[in-house]
């Protein structure tokens, strides 16, 4: 039976994606397995939590773009199935990693072009970005 979910965002830059797993309290590293219920998985690079078993890939496509994949199975008290853990940092699906994926590489393309960026967390968890021309 499998678990992995693939999340829907299509990775260009992995710099930003470092950035966006640091600010979690996450170890980004070149790796060609990542652990899952499944064992190990293979894959480019991983992104780890300290203290949780499982971990996110990050895989490379064909077209050079990477994919997201993680294993959400788990519950409390499991010592081997700790999927949820990830889901409890970075979202349902890695929205919440997506999201800063996101953040960091808007933040990059707009200061390289010269703009000021405002940021303000909106109530439902989302950011607005505002870009402002200098």
């Amino acid at each position: 039976m499998s678990h992995l979910v693939s999340s829907p965002i299509k990775i260009l830059d992995l710099a930003a994606l470092r950035r966006a797993a640091e600010s979690f309290g996450a170890q980004f590293a070149e790796k060609k397995t990542f652990h899952s219920y499944q064992g190990e998985t293979a894959c480019d690079f991983v992104i780890a939590l300290p203290t949780v078993k499982y971990e996110v890939g990050v895989i490379k496509q064909k077209d050079g773009s990477y994919t997201l994949s993680h294993d959400p199975f788990g519950y409390e008290g499991s010592r081997n199935n700790d999927g949820h853990k990830l889901v409890g940092k970075f979202g349902e699906g890695l929205g919440l990693l997506s999201q800063a994926y996101s953040r960091q590489v808007v933040l990059t393309k707009a200061k390289s072009r010269g703009f000021c960026v405002q940021e303000k967390k909106l109530a439902n968890g989302q950011i607005r970005l505002q870009l402002i021309s200098v």
